[in-house]
């Protein structure tokens, strides 16, 4: 239950996002900026009337705490989803630092996700992400709703989970994610499909069956 009208809410969000703009051109560290943006977030949704605090189930009601409300398959799901679009209009994925990325090939296992970097520092402009460091970075940002430097082979990981998953962004280091958005980060990439009216079709899309293949198809 919404417990302002419309236009209340809409200042009050209005705020929040100048606020957190000041919070993140404040020089803090990435952990701090987390704790500031998180909790403040938390007050905004309660607003709204789409967080109850001490309530098991969602993630932004228990910051700090390991709560599985969406796994990480369903997000690497999505992320493969997004890079065959990608793929497929040749538009780029920018790095914390601006530097483009196009996705250059999908394996149509789901086990890697091929991108070319347009950086002049890179001794290897063409390398692959593979599902092992997204699903290290988003099992760590899940259970204390930020990341400090999650070791992976690629840090485009990081720019895969900042750039393609809504309510996930960065703080003040490319090793550095939070929630913006628990709550929609932590919707299921399905029941975001189905709840857009999409039904079954929905589900035949992002299944991998018939999602990879066309990946393979375009490459």
């Amino acid at each position: 239950m919404r417990r302002l009208s419309a236009p209340a809410l809409r200042e009050i969000e209005t705020a929040y996002t100048a606020y957190e703009a000041e919070v993140r051109s404040a020089g803090l560290r990435g952990g701090t900026v987390s704790k500031y943006l998180l909790h403040s977030s938390n007050f905004v949704h309660w607003l709204r009337g789409d967080f109850h605090p001490g309530t098991r189930g969602d993630v932004a009601n228990q910051p700090g705490k390991a709560i599985s409300l969406r796994t990480a398959e369903d997000v690497w799901l999505e992320i493969l989803y997004k890079c065959v679009e990608h793929l497929r209009t040749k538009q780029p994925i920018f790095t914390y630092t601006g530097v483009p990325n196009y996705i250059t090939a999908v394996d149509k296992d789901g086990g890697w996700i091929e991108r070319h970097s347009e950086s002049p520092r890179t001794r290897r402009a063409t390398d692959r992400v593979h599902k092992t460091d997204v699903v290290r970075i988003w099992n760590a940002l899940s259970a204390t709703g930020r990341t400090e430097n999650v070791p992976v082979k690629r840090y485009f990981a990081y720019a895969l989970l900042a750039r393609l998953i809504k309510g996930v962004a960065w703080g003040d280091a490319a090793g550095s994610l939070y929630f913006s958005d628990a709550s929609l980060a932590m919707t299921p990439f399905r029941r975001r499909h189905v709840a857009a009216g999409r039904g079954k079709r929905a589900n035949d899309e992002v299944g991998e069956a018939s999602l990879l293949p066309a990946a393979s198809d375009s490459t």
